[in-house]
């Protein structure tokens, strides 16, 4: 299939870059940035088949069926290197391994291609020992940093990548995405889908319809408890139930300012519980509440205590509600 197939949306970056490909002016350090679960990292292993395919087409994409394309595939190619974080943080030793691998000529590929995920994710170590691999670039290898909070990285470390900033999806984007990742699916339940993910297909990761209804049915419940979910155990859990739980919110803001747009609705299945609830409270009240936890979101990259944060949530549900 290639990249321009097989990746749906980001038409603009899949063009850039097999522009560079074409004219031979590719960066040495790609930067990734947008929102998570809008295929930044399958567009990266997509653009790494682009880079060693041994069939390319006439439009500089991969084939997708060769050697090549198929190890890439399946994460077993030897001129193909993934970092992820580890307990939430890409800790040096992570680092020393890429500046090990690109110290190595190709074995069988074009290119050495190393691929950092969450790389604000990486300690200071970490991005100290990186930065000297940025500044003596390895000859044929290109590294590409993913990153929904660039901000974190370095300034010395953005200021050496080519940025491209990638968009969310758009409704018909994230249906088509939905339905090559899910399969058979009610329309109406694809729709239902793409609103909850408003442009981000990957975040709800492969659960089932049922499953992704049921987590919005647990968090109205916990409102009404006003207390945090006993699942959430760690920050990713933590920031995945504030994104939900603003959804309800804005729900709920509609329903109270505009009744009569209930097709507007996201969780529209909640209906009878954002009547309750807007009986309640009142709109001042669910603004602040929406904009505190979205702050407290943005503070969970900070490194916060989880304990303090599922208390000042609870604080603040019991001050308002």
């Amino acid at each position: 299939m290639g990249l321009v197939d097989t990746i749906i949306g980001h038409n603009k970056e899949k063009q850039i870059l097999l522009n560079a490909l074409k004219k031979d002016r590719l960066a040495t350090t790609y930067l990734f940035c947008g929102e998570s679960g809008i295929g930044k990292r399958t567009f990266a292993l997509e653009f790494a088949k682009v880079l060693n395919c041994e069939h390319p087409t006439a439009e500089s994409d991969s084939c997708d069926h060769c050697s090549c394309c198929r190890k890439i595939s399946s994460n077993n190619h030897p001129d193909l290197f993934v970092v992820a974080p580890e307990s939430n943080v890409i800790r040096i030793e992570a680092i020393r391994e890429v500046q090990e691998f690109l110290s190595l000529a190709p074995y069988e590929g074009r290119k050495k291609i190393v691929i950092i995920d969450d790389a604000h994710l990486m300690n200071q170590p970490a991005s100290n020992a990186f930065l000297k691999t940025l500044e003596e670039p390895a000859a044929n290898s290109l590294i590409i940093l993913i990153s929904n909070l660039p901000e974190l990285l370095l300034e010395t470390i953005r200021s050496r990548c080519f940025r491209l900033n990638f968009a969310l999806l758009n409704e018909e984007e994230t249906i088509q995405v939905l339905k090559r990742h899910l399969g058979i699916i009610e329309e109406e339940m694809l729709r239902a889908l793409a609103r909850l993910c408003m442009g981000r297909p990957g975040i709800f990761g492969g659960a089932e319809y049922e499953e992704i209804m049921g987590e919005f049915d647990n968090i109205a419940g916990a409102l009404e408890t006003k207390k945090v979910s006993d699942r959430v155990t760690d920050r990713t859990e933590l920031e995945h139930w504030i994104e939900r739980i603003t959804i309800i919110f804005r729900d709920i803001l509609l329903t109270m300012v505009h009744p009569h747009l209930k097709d507007a609705l996201i969780v529209d299945s909640l209906q009878g519980f954002y009547n309750r609830i807007s009986k309640k409270l009142d709109i001042d009240s669910i603004i602040k509440l929406y904009t505190r936890l979205t702050d407290l979101k943005r503070s969970l990259r900070f490194n916060i205590n989880l304990s303090i944060a599922r208390n000042y949530i609870e604080s603040k549900l019991n001050e308002h509600y």
